[in-house]
């Protein structure tokens, strides 16, 4: 944890840590913008749709 924080990012824990956060930790961070991505009729919406998925199921 960061000092002063109750609980830290993953960027924050990743910095201390010297590694680079995952897929997972990308999209929750980026979750909101994902979404309306996911609603929208872009060609990439399904694939945004399944990335969701898969995070949620825990296989990413």
């Amino acid at each position: 944890m960061v000092d002063g924080s109750p609980s830290a990012g993953w960027r924050e824990v990743a910095d201390e840590m010297g590694v680079e956060a995952g897929l997972g930790e990308y999209v929750e961070e980026n979750r909101e913008d994902l979404e309306a991505l996911a609603e929208e009729d872009y060609p990439v919406s399904p694939v945004i749709k399944t990335l969701l998925t898969r995070v949620e199921r825990g296989a990413v």
